[in-house]
């Protein structure tokens, strides 16, 4: 029977028997695959090359993997003003969008998707066209739906404006209006 010896924190050692040696590795694979995890989902929320690079760079290509993994295709325009915002805006959006993203994707049937982000004096405008067949806000489905509440939420948090405007089997507009001095 052969044993593995660990050195201990305190100076002394630790001896485990084979058994003990196997469980103790299987610990170790299980700890690297919750890291693993917990970094993907930590990316997922907040990517890195988002906090690093910023959403003007970020986002093209989040957009690129959503047209590779659904049937969408995007178009982004970005005024040369838009530079970086403070990270909670920043981020903010990032989310916004991604729900919006999402919802539209689920409920719209879109094959389209618009995406205009523009900076002019103190205002950050971000427009969302979509061509799907458009969701009707008196509905209980949209109106209660937890997506835009979730988006509500993030654009109360950053002080923002937000409306959609549908267009029945044309598909909505969404607004959302950023004032930067508050």
């Amino acid at each position: 029977m052969n044993n593995l010896v660990i050195p201990k924190n305190m100076g002394g050692k630790v001896i485990l028997t084979h058994e003990g040696a196997l469980q103790f590795e299987n610990a170790l694979n299980m700890l690297d695959l919750s890291l693993n995890e917990l970094r993907r989902v930590a990316d997922e929320l907040l990517p890195e090359k988002l906090v690093n690079e910023g959403l003007k760079k970020y986002l093209p290509e989040f957009c690129k993997v959503i047209e590779l993994e659904k049937n969408v295709t995007f178009n982004l325009f970005f005024n040369n003003e838009l530079g970086r915002l403070d990270e909670l805006r920043e981020s903010a959006v990032f989310r916004i969008l991604k729900s919006l993203i999402g919802y539209i994707l689920k409920y719209s049937e879109a094959s389209v998707i618009t995406i205009s982000i523009s900076h002019v004096n103190k205002l950050v405008t971000l427009q969302l066209f979509n061509n799907g067949k458009g969701f009707d806000l008196s509905s209980p489905e949209v109106s209660g739906s937890k997506e835009i509440a979730y988006i509500k939420l993030w654009v109360e948090k950053i002080k923002g404006r937000f409306q959609i405007i549908p267009e029945p089997n044309k598909g909505n507009e969404v607004i959302i209006e950023l004032d930067m001095e508050n």
